[in-house]
């Protein structure tokens, strides 16, 4: 049982120093299994990227296949774990059903709510509290917990916390009423990584490792899994984009900083470990560059040293096109001067159209109008949003030929 961070900023090279940790273990023992866990929306690219690796440490291997690396998210780590248990064959229940289930309950307490009363029939009320509720399942918050808190703010005698515990009010009240209409009867997506975290206490983790990269912070529900983990698998680590590790809660740096989540991650980690009497290793701190050109290493200065809220020291960049700031008056005027420098660049420069990467505070701003212009320019492009299944064209395609 131990416990590693890497650590080092979004310059550095992280990815490489986790992939040659798996060919370590992979040297020092060979009947391990390791699982490389990322964000679920990065699953697949990771995926590829230590397959790839992978196949290149073989000798000339045009296949490839390996069973003891496996890529996951928390949600398909409980998956290759539990799919075949009592627990993940309970009927799943979709956010269609939790809304119908909390519109019902809202109609049976109706006497009993203050605020919420007058909220239900507004749209999307109820699909907003659903969201509300799930959240609170999965931080670990309870009823009793919920109750503490208006206990708490009862005492405060101010208009604002009167507010406040009225609306602690009717959501203790619903959310009691969902997690008893809802508690072993129905599969919720809340519901899968705590039985998870208990599947996970009486399994055999002896030749197990574990690697999480991708994360600034964790929720409690991820948190009790790692907790598992750190106590269960022979090895765990952990890869946070941060400057260095904090072990003391005064050490801790402004809640503005760059680093803060990263940092409070990292605190967190620790002192669990050490309270779990799990070896905690020394940090890596990778070396290699990830971004080289000196005008985007000073951009990550400048970000660094402007979220600190100390002095910047101001650099002058270059002149050779590195970094370019270009203000356009509308998202599709901006949308589309970017799809047509994508085109030009790969037609006329050696770039692929897999070499570009467009970044946006708020995708979702955005996605109604991205891929029509890139369609009009024949620039391929894949938009990182979640869709639901439902939306799927092979699931519209079935549809339509059970309907026929």
């Amino acid at each position: 049982m131990s416990l590693g961070f890497i650590l080092g900023d979004a310059t550095k090279n992280h990815r490489q120093v986790l992939l040659d940790q798996i060919t370590n273990w992979q040297a020092e023992d060979p009947q391990a299994k390791i699982y490389y866990i990322v964000p679920n929306h990065n699953k697949f690219s990771a995926e590829v990227k230590v397959l790839d690796y992978l196949k290149s440490q073989q000798d000339n291997q045009d296949l490839f296949a390996t069973s003891n690396v496996q890529t996951f998210s928390f949600t398909r780590l409980a998956w290759y774990f539990m799919k075949d248990t009592a627990t993940y064959q309970v009927n799943r229940i979709t956010n269609a059903g939790l809304n119908m289930i909390v519109y019902r309950s809202l109609q049976e307490h109706s006497d009993e709510l203050t605020i919420f009363k007058g909220e239900q029939t507004q749209p999307g009320f109820i699909a907003q509290l659903v969201s509300q509720l799930i959240e609170l399942q999965q931080s670990c918050i309870t009823y009793d917990d919920i109750e503490r808190m208006k206990e708490n703010l009862s005492q405060q005698d101010t208009s604002d916390s009167a507010e406040l515990e009225a609306k602690l009010h009717d959501i203790a009240i619903i959310y009691r009423d969902f997690m008893q209409m809802t508690d072993s009867k129905y599969l919720k997506p809340a519901d899968i990584l705590p039985s998870l975290t208990q599947y996970l206490q009486n399994e055999d983790l002896s030749n197990s490792y574990f690697i999480i990269e991708g994360f600034s912070q964790f929720t409690a529900q991820e948190q009790a899994i790692i907790s598992v983990l750190l106590q269960r698998a022979k090895e765990v680590r952990i890869d946070l984009i941060l400057n260095r590790g904090v072990t003391d809660i005064e050490d801790l740096s402004d809640k503005q900083s760059l680093f803060y989540r990263s940092e409070r991650t990292y605190y967190l980690l620790y002192q669990q470990a050490r309270k779990a009497q799990v070896k905690i290793l020394n940090d890596v701190y990778p070396q290699e560059l990830r971004v080289e050109t000196p005008e985007l290493q000073s951009l990550a200065k400048y970000w660094k040293e402007s979220t600190d809220l100390k002095p910047i020291n101001v650099e002058k960049i270059g002149d050779n096109h590195n970094l370019q700031v270009i203000k356009a008056d509308t998202r599709m005027t901006e949308i589309k001067e970017i799809a047509t420098r994508i085109k030009q660049m790969v037609a006329l420069k050696d770039y692929r159209y897999a070499d570009f990467l467009l970044l946006t505070p708020d995708l979702n701003k955005y996605r109604n109008i991205i891929e029509p212009i890139f369609n009009d320019y024949k620039v391929p492009i894949f938009v990182d949003l979640a869709k639901k299944m439902i939306d799927h064209p092979l699931v519209e395609l079935l549809t339509a030929l059970f309907n026929v």
